[in-house]
């Protein structure tokens, strides 16, 4: 049933935009409709891409620039392709975070899986050109889409701000490059057949056949697999028994364990995960130049730290084996404010210091929904605003 433009005016003032968005979203996503032009232009859309913009970009609307247009155009566009990739489970759905990446390895490589082979493979990212016409192609190709002239017109607007600088051109990769790189991802998937099901997985294990697991980050992928596999498919493996490797900012190993189950002790093992070093190095360089400016106020540069202290541990709290590091960065932290900041303001200030420590470190597992646009009704709207944040790590 059509909604004119009145009655959606009418159910936006009645707060109900957000079920509207939900249920045009659902209708993307069972391909429920003529042209995914019609919902660039729909109020519901694009009123909803405001509020997104005026949440992220608050100083982008503030100062009434060009960019305010690019971004409100860019969220349309997310709003309405992130549906149509929600089944490819070894892509980032909106609404993840670093948890849910770390998570997934660390059920990738367990003693359950024996997937101690571990890979990352960087991808080079196209020029404008390329990029946008790689994006369309897949599209058409592999997702099977047919509005041609519309992927064209915001493939190439989105390379575009993908190219250009500053929070823009994140929020622009978040959108594109999950499509550029599609066709890799079918490449890799013949060699390793990492989306067969489960039910698959374990018979290929248990066989001859080896089995992996694979997730794609933007041009970044990870992929873990077990011995058989590994020796069948030349890539940069590391056995992780017996090396580590890095991917993103972490340091990848395997160590054996043991878990009690029923009162006796039984084999156990996992992946453990901490930080590499130059993480570490480059807190302690920005903690030394707040800690050392000459022309900031005291009190200024006590908030400064405890901000670097609290971004360090909301993005890293989910290596599980960076205990150490954690501690160590608590350690900076103290030493500058009890050397350059303590002696001015008096004792008092050590205690409003925020200190990074092991128990800081997350070790929950965090799962996500298969395809997170199935229920309209879920999650709350406050929720899912946060889905849409550019600033995610």
């Amino acid at each position: 049933m059509l909604i004119r433009r009145d009655e959606v005016k009418q159910k936006i003032r009645e707060g109900q935009i957000y079920g509207l968005l939900r249920r045009a979203q659902k209708r993307i996503l069972e391909r429920n409709f003529t042209s995914l032009r019609e919902f660039s232009c729909r109020d519901t859309f694009l009123l909803f891409a405001r509020r997104l913009t005026e949440k992220f970009f608050p100083e982008t609307v503030k100062k009434k620039t060009a960019t305010e247009e690019y971004v409100e155009r860019a969220y349309v566009d997310w709003l309405i392709l992130s549906p149509l990739l929600g089944s490819y489970k070894w892509l980032p759905k909106p609404g993840m975070h670093r948890g849910h990446y770390l998570t997934w390895a660390r059920r990738s490589c367990n003693k359950q899986t024996r997937q101690w082979f571990f890979a990352s493979v960087k991808l080079s990212i196209p020029d404008v050109e390329e990029m946008a016409k790689r994006a369309v192609i897949n599209a058409c190709e592999i997702v099977q889409l047919r509005d041609v002239y519309w992927l064209e017109e915001e493939f190439k607007f989105l390379s575009w701000m993908a190219h250009s600088e500053g929070l823009k051109a994140r929020l622009a990769k978040w959108i594109l490059l999950p499509w550029v790189f599609l066709d890799e991802d079918m490449r890799f998937d013949a060699l390793l057949k990492f989306s067969y099901p489960g039910w698959k997985k374990e018979t290929a294990r248990a066989g001859k056949e080896g089995s992996a697991s694979y997730f794609r980050l933007g041009s970044e992928i990870w992929i873990f697999a077990s011995q058989k596999l590994a020796e069948k498919v030349d890539l940069p493996w590391t056995d992780l028994r017996e090396n580590r490797s890095s991917a993103l900012e972490y340091v990848f190993w395997y160590e054996e364990g043991v878990r009690y189950e029923g009162g006796k002790k039984k084999p156990s093992g996992g992946l453990q995960i901490a930080l590499q070093d130059e993480i570490l190095k480059q807190f302690k360089a920005e903690a030394k130049a707040i800690a050392n400016h000459k022309s900031m106020n005291p009190h200024y540069k006590l908030y400064r730290l405890n901000e670097l202290a609290r971004r360090f541990i909301q993005i890293h709290k989910y290596a599980i084996s960076a205990g150490i590091q954690f501690f160590e960065a608590g350690r900076i932290v103290k030493d500058l404010v009890q050397k350059k900041i303590a002696p001015i303001l008096g004792p008092d200030a050590v205690k409003k210091g925020i200190y990074p420590g092991a128990a800081d470190i997350d070790r929950k597992l965090y799962f996500h929904r298969f395809n997170p646009f199935f229920d309209p009704k879920d999650p709350s709207e406050d929720e899912f605003i946060l889905w849409w944040n550019p600033y995610q790590p």
